[in-house]
């Protein structure tokens, strides 16, 4: 898979507010030794916290929530639980990430996030069939930080699990 990631990007989510640096080590160096092991995975020379790019695939459990999504709120022109949606996992939120869907702001400060999610224009055009997406997101820190340069489509994100047409006409 080729990555399409800048090292000027990882710069930017890593944006290191360091603690007291230990054993004299200076900023830029602690810096520069993170950034040269960052797609590996390395423990962080300042803080101790491991740090790592990650490499985020649109799969077909999320495909598959996002056509349920696509349909529910198509429906009812209106906030979609996630619990009115397929999903079989919890990856199913990552579809944010790529922009085909979005979460209403949360107004409960007893839970995490609100539950609600509708498609964007991006995902109901990548759910018609009218716009492919990169196949990877990769993501430091909860920061998109670069694509791949290959690109899926729904029916390539579905995979051999789930079958398009079914999925739209049930």
């Amino acid at each position: 898979m080729t990555k399409v990631v800048s090292k000027d990007n990882i710069k930017t989510a890593v944006n290191l507010t360091l603690p007291q640096i230990e054993r004299g080590l200076r900023v830029s160096s602690a810096r520069n030794v993170l950034l040269d092991n960052i797609h590996e995975g390395s423990e962080c020379p300042c803080c101790g916290q491991f740090a790592k790019v990650y490499a985020r695939k649109l799969n077909a459990n999320m495909a598959a929530f996002l056509i349920s999504l696509y349909k529910e709120h198509k429906r009812t022109r209106d906030w979609v639980h996630h619990s009115d949606c397929f999903h079989k996992g919890r990856d199913y939120p990552y579809v944010a990430l790529w922009g085909l869907a979005t979460t209403r702001s949360n107004e409960d400060a007893s839970k995490r996030t609100s539950g609600f999610w509708q498609t964007t224009k991006k995902g109901r055009l990548f759910v018609t069939r009218h716009l492919n997406v990169p196949s990877h997101a990769f993501v430091y820190n909860n920061t998109v930080v670069g694509w791949s340069a290959v690109d899926v489509h729904i029916i390539n994100a579905l995979g051999k699990r789930f079958h398009y047409k079914e999925l739209m006409n049930s």
